[in-house]
């Protein structure tokens, strides 16, 4: 992760308070002298958006998540206009998502770093 968005203008990091997603996004935060934003996964995601969008609009944020979490949020974030599902083996997404005007988006699936089934 650190590799992949070390030149990028990162303002926020947001994870689940579980040790591989900490684990995934704490190189990056020490790298850019950001503190990690836990954010629970008991929460609803239609709130968890509009929070993280109120406190970065216009930002480059980067949320780590898992299976069951990061499409939630991909779905909230886009108006259900992106669904995808991830396997519970897969530890190699990356999502881009773009907001130019804070209304409609635009989501680009990468994969990073070792790839899983």
């Amino acid at each position: 992760m650190k590799r992949i968005l070390g030149s990028i203008p990162v303002s926020a990091i947001y994870s689940t308070p579980y040790n591989r997603t900490r684990q995934t996004v704490q190189p990056l935060a020490t790298a850019k002298g950001i503190t990690v934003t836990e954010y629970p996964t008991s929460k609803p995601y239609a709130q968890l958006v509009d929070e993280m969008l109120a406190a970065n609009r216009g930002k480059v944020v980067v949320i780590a998540g898992h299976s069951n979490t990061v499409p939630e949020i991909l779905k909230q974030v886009s108006n259900n206009a992106f669904n995808v599902t991830i396997s519970e083996s897969q530890y190699d997404n990356l999502f881009i998502v773009t907001l130019p005007d804070g209304l409609s988006c635009t989501v680009t699936h990468l994969k990073y770093g070792k790839v899983t089934p």
